[in-house]
């Protein structure tokens, strides 16, 4: 591939990956990822190895963040790796930043069956999609999900307990998104149409400390992954640093440096 197009899409990487940091590291479900990603590195042998096996079955949203796992320094993965995932995912879209286009260069065709709407609260189903995706994808939501436009028509699909979920809509106004799937800016939707199985009303879990919860999210990472080990009980807890927005200088120089270290893995 181009390796000029790889380095204007790297730089969006950094500057998207940084948005997320920046805006929402405080509160993701069940801890943030300062805390799971020292512990989750412990398994990177498991990890390269079973996405090199798999990253072509990957959606789209998938494998931008599965490169957003790779890209925790610790895990150093292979400098081919990264290069078949960027592959994979510039065959994929016609615009991989997605802030131009969301639209994909190959579809499938729509197996799942349409459901009756008037027999359900079909939009209180997207709201339990979008809070089972928090509970069973935490940190990597985007390994449960992927979005994609078509003929005029926005469409979300969700895997969910095995389950596939699935609304399209009329696009009034196009969202925008960051480059691993989040949602950077409303649009305006209209004229919606679900299919699949409707998902469960959500069950948040109790957990008793820091050390249940980076389990959860290092298990559920892994069963993600289709990696079926048995977690170590050791747990790795970072020295306590306070998490706070960044300036916009701050956030520069970070993203330069993100940057930097994206570029080296370029071949």
């Amino acid at each position: 591939m181009d390796k000029e197009y790889k380095l204007k899409l790297l730089k969006k990487l950094a500057t998207d990956f940084w948005e997320i940091n920046d805006k929402g590291i405080n509160d993701q479900y069940p801890i943030n990822a300062f805390y799971v990603f020292p512990n989750l590195a412990k398994y990177r042998f498991q990890i390269i190895s079973q996405i090199s096996k798999d990253y072509k079955k990957y959606s789209e949203i998938k494998l931008i963040q599965t490169l957003q796992m790779l890209f925790y320094k610790p895990m150093d993965p292979p400098n081919k790796l990264i290069n078949n995932i960027l592959n994979e995912l510039i065959i994929r879209r016609k615009d991989p930043t997605i802030s131009k286009s969301l639209e994909l260069k190959k579809y499938k065709p729509n197996k799942l069956s349409e459901i009756d709407i008037s027999k359900h609260e079909c939009k209180k189903y997207v709201l339990y999609a979008e809070i089972n995706t928090d509970i069973n994808y935490p940190i990597f939501r985007g390994f449960g999900f992927n979005i994609y436009t078509k003929e005029d028509r926005f469409y979300k699909e969700y895997e969910l307990n095995g389950n596939r979920f699935m609304y399209s809509c009329k696009m009034i106004k196009k969202p925008k998104y960051l480059m691993t799937g989040h949602n950077s800016k409303e649009g305006q939707l209209s004229d919606y149409k679900f299919y699949g199985i409707l998902p469960k009303k959500p069950q948040f879990k109790i957990y008793k400390s820091d050390n249940e919860r980076i389990k959860y999210v290092i298990k559920c990472i892994l069963r993600n992954l289709n990696i079926k080990i048995n977690i170590s009980n050791t747990i790795i807890i970072p020295i306590n640093k306070e998490l706070k927005l960044l300036t916009k200088e701050e956030k520069r120089k970070l993203i330069n440096k993100t940057y930097k270290f994206l570029i080296s893995k370029i071949e």
